[in-house]
């Protein structure tokens, strides 16, 4: 749970918006949850009762008006946990994990990168039913055949769609990882009284096409973006050992 505590830079804890994006800013880098260093995590600075409310938005609710103010991209971008980068430090954290991931890693990540590329932006749900992700519907059975398969091995039964939608999770993970895709917006459902409910399912693009080609264009070797990321790091965070600042970044 989060430490209802002063946080290592001195800030209050998070009670509005902007007060992720201010901490976000100030650090250049963000996990959601709790990465392994003190302090470094939005989950550690919410008070408990913004963190997965029913009753009041929080920082999970937060997040796409948090892409949307235009100052942070926001993935899976730490050891495959979601987080934010501000956009000064974007360009430099592209330019060492893309150096870092082969890509395409087989013909369904490439499969699912050209689809989403082929469309600028692609919600979860459309890119499963267009690249084949989507578990089939099991098949009608007779009360015989349900009692027969009852008495089967569970090895041994119909296999459905399960071991392809984890492929999915990898590979949509590994994309952002490798800042191939950033995630663009969250979209909720609504009732018929207008009230939003669940999750909210994540849009995908390329940083190039959400932030634009030219932010990207660098003359600095990855591995000169690495360390000058760490550099920058070790400022920040004086108290963390140099392995656990590599852990995060690194990736």
């Amino acid at each position: 749970m989060p430490n209802e505590r002063e946080n290592y830079m001195g800030e209050k804890l998070i009670h509005r918006i902007e007060d992720i994006e201010q901490m976000a800013l100030e650090t250049g880098f963000l996990p959601f949850f709790y990465c392994g260093i003190d302090g470094l995590s939005i989950e550690e600075h919410t008070p408990r009762e913004l963190w997965f409310s029913d009753e009041q938005d929080g920082p999970w609710e937060w997040k796409g008006p948090l892409i949307g103010m235009g100052s942070l991209a926001y993935g899976k971008l730490y050891n495959g946990k979601a987080g934010f980068v501000s956009l000064e430090w974007l360009p430099d954290l592209l330019n060492y994990r893309r150096s870092c991931y082969r890509f395409p890693y087989n013909d369904a990540e490439r499969e699912v990168f050209d689809t989403v590329v082929s469309h600028q932006t692609m919600l979860t749900k459309d890119i499963k039913r267009e690249c084949g992700f989507v578990r089939p519907r099991a098949p009608k059975l007779s009360p015989m055949e349900r009692e027969a398969l009852c008495d089967t091995p569970r090895s041994l039964w119909p296999k459905g769609g399960e071991a392809r939608n984890r492929g999915f999770e990898t590979i949509i993970t590994r994309l952002q990882m490798s800042l191939r895709f950033v995630v663009a917006d969250f979209e909720y459902n609504y009732d018929r009284e207008g009230k939003r409910y669940g999750w909210g399912v994540a849009r995908y693009t390329t940083p190039e096409l959400m932030y634009g080609e030219e932010m990207f264009i660098t003359d600095r070797s990855p591995e000169e973006s690495l360390q000058r990321i760490l550099n920058h790091l070790k400022k920040k965070l004086p108290y963390a050992a140099e392995w656990q600042i590599e852990k995060i970044i690194v990736g």
